[in-house]
């Protein structure tokens, strides 16, 4: 597999963009970037720089660039094999630094035939497909659904229409986690919520992973975590807002009856959030009950408590709105492990070594116990009585009521069943 580096360079909300010489289609520009291939590449900065420089011209200090304003591109054939990946830092300069970093005229006339910059239409219809998920950074508040559609096409992510409102949820496949096809779309479909216009509604963490799954590349870049999180074993759940009312859903649906439970949690637990102030972020949540069959057997009640409150824009996790929110105490000290974030907004897991041995130990018979129990989990949910159907034990008819009302007293009526 071959690694290669390069930088996304922005001048007035416009892209620049190379054509590799000998490609005879206007639509196969690409971003400047270059192999990872001497000894002293250890630095994927300092090697996007360079390359970066030999295609263009164009001297980036390294000062100037932001590590958190990293992109990957994998590059997946037909069969499932990586052949290929590419580090992307995206640096945003003024004509005034164009003019002092543009040292030299000459480029690598034979690789490149022409260097240009072009608007953000502009830059998706020239630019190859498979760097098309870079270009997102150019709107922070939404993503391109052209390149949605194509990766649904392909069976890497899939969405699920709300039941009621215009607005979509985005999750990655089997597939995709298979093919480790990951790029900045793919790692932010992870219950990623979006209107018919790709404009952000609710925007989880990109997926995390563990320590060994991490390209060393970009290992190398970081330090000491700045915050460390317990990992608890439960369901993640996003909040999102439509109507000024506020729900729940689970990352994979917004049918799944874990959202149910974590909404009910939340009317009747934390209510009394100022979460009025967060419209530009979304908090994410740990869901914790009985009736979603994890390895660690807690013994508390239905409880949510927050984990995140991500930056809708930046994707950025902000420590302080989330130290100000109130901490829901589990009574079970018992942990999955910790999740380390770094400056960059990189975040590791670290699962501890009894919940690992837990884990595979259950794995199998948890499946099988869900599959037998699936009756008596979905009978304990409709006897709860709170915003289900009562007389024909349909979660989805009473839950589309709940999201089409705009009648305040019925509103209120139903928080009062919380």
């Amino acid at each position: 597999m071959t690694k290669s580096a390069g930088l996304l360079i922005i001048k007035n909300s416009k892209v620049l963009l190379v054509k590799p010489r000998h490609m005879a289609s206007d639509n196969n520009w690409s971003i400047p970037k270059g192999l990872i291939d001497k000894p002293s590449d250890r630095n994927i900065i300092e090697t996007a720089i360079r390359e970066t420089f030999e295609e263009t011209g164009i001297l980036i200090p390294k000062d100037k660039i932001d590590p958190s304003k990293r992109s990957l591109i994998s590059y997946v054939d037909s069969k499932g094999i990586l052949s290929k990946i590419i580090f992307y830092f995206v640096v945003e300069i003024s004509d005034k630094e164009y003019n002092q970093y543009k040292i030299s005229n000459d480029f690598d006339s034979s690789e490149i035939e022409a260097i240009a910059f072009f608007s953000a239409r502009e830059a998706r219809k020239k630019v190859y497909w498979k760097q098309q998920s870079v270009l997102n950074f150019l709107k922070a508040d939404s993503f391109c659904i052209n390149e949605l559609e194509l990766l649904i096409k392909l069976g890497y992510i899939y969405k699920v229409k709300h039941p009621v409102f215009p607005i979509w949820l985005y999750n990655i496949t089997r597939k995709c986690k298979l093919h480790k096809n990951w790029n900045y779309t793919t790692l932010s479909c992870r219950g990623l919520i979006l209107d018919d216009s790709g404009r952000i509604i609710a925007r989880p963490f990109k997926k995390f992973f563990e320590r060994h799954e991490i390209y060393p590349e970009v290992l190398n870049l970081l330090y000491k975590p700045i915050y460390s999180a317990d990992k608890w074993d439960g369901a993640l759940g996003v909040m999102y807002k439509y109507k000024n009312n506020y729900y729940i859903c689970s990352k994979n649906n917004f049918n799944h009856y874990i959202g149910t439970i974590a909404t009910d949690a939340f009317y009747n637990q934390l209510r009394h959030l100022n979460i009025k102030d967060l419209k530009d972020y979304t908090i994410l949540f740990e869901i914790i009950t009985l009736k979603n069959p994890f390895t660690i057997n807690y013994t508390v009640a239905d409880t949510i408590f927050p984990i995140a409150v991500i930056n809708n824009k930046s994707a950025k996790n902000d420590f302080t709105r989330l130290e100000e929110l109130e901490k829901v105490c589990v009574e079970s000290t018992i942990k999955e492990g910790f999740v380390d974030i770094y400056e960059d907004g990189t975040m590791i897991k670290n699962k501890l070594p009894d919940f690992m041995n837990e884990y595979k130990k259950l794995k199998k018979l948890k499946e099988i116990s869900f599959v037998r129990n699936s009756d008596k989990i979905t009978g304990s949910l409709l006897d709860r009585k709170k915003i289900m159907d009562h007389s024909f034990n349909n979660l989805l008819t009473n839950l589309t009521q709940f999201f089409l009302s705009e009648n305040e007293m019925y509103s209120e009526k139903l928080i009062f069943w919380l």
